[in-house]
């Protein structure tokens, strides 16, 4: 039999290119330093895993460059075109294509998806489950599969609060069991950043108590959920 693979989504670290809603809080450098770090810290939590996994990146044609960037996945490959569903839904398709016996899709916002956490997603996977483990803000941070299912990447506007209650009504009407795990919070706004960085004391950012930039809050606007 195959194994569980663990898919994991990043842009590469361009600047000006990610976390743009924090970078209008915080400048486009300590953004970056933000995504670097969260991104890094997500391929670690893979590594110390044992799951065996792969990086799909964006922008397109630059492998090499994304390799070096995370080291340890088993190869890197190029996101195809489309919205954000359309993507996931080709990585999953690969992976199963190519004998995966179950997939596990994260992208690199939540720094509190262990290696602890990432194996529990793998065991529902395997074991014939859905299991997702939701955001705070009503996405969710990675989604256990134990076999392709398009349907659960189609018709969800991505971005908006209701993605995770979508995809789990999507999943229960064509009679699979979806496994909610405990939620979790990711990387999208300010008010998240500070409770990640208090809780997290390796994060770059280190909240100014009393400085504009931390009484304002970035108002919100549609990004693909966890996969910014």
């Amino acid at each position: 039999m195959g194994k569980i693979s663990a898919l994991l989504f990043a842009r590469l670290p361009d600047r000006g290119q990610v976390k743009t809603r924090l970078a209008t809080g915080i400048g486009d450098d300590l953004a970056l330093d933000v995504y670097r770090w969260l991104a890094r810290k997500q391929a670690k939590a893979l590594n110390d895993s044992g799951l065996s996994w792969q990086l799909w990146v964006t922008p397109r044609g630059r492998l090499e460059e994304a390799a070096l960037w995370l080291p340890g996945a088993e190869k890197a490959r190029d996101q195809c075109e489309g919205d954000l569903g359309k993507r996931m839904n080709d990585a999953v398709e690969h992976a199963f294509a190519e004998g995966s016996r179950g997939v596990v899709l994260l992208g690199t916002d939540c720094p509190d998806l262990d290696a602890e956490t990432l194996n529990q997603l793998a065991a529902w996977a395997e074991n014939g489950y859905f299991a997702i483990l939701p955001a705070h803000d009503g996405g969710y941070a990675a989604m256990a599969m134990p076999k392709p299912y398009p349907a659960a990447f189609a018709n969800i506007e991505w971005g908006s609060a209701w993605v995770m209650t979508r995809t789990v009504a999507i999943l229960e009407k064509g009679g699979n069991q979806a496994i909610l795990m405990q939620p979790v919070r990711d990387c999208d706004t300010l008010r998240d950043l500070r409770d990640i960085a208090e809780r997290h004391p390796d994060c770059p950012y280190r909240p100014e108590v009393g400085s504009e930039a931390e009484t304002a809050e970035i108002p919100a606007r549609t990004l693909p959920r966890g996969r910014e």
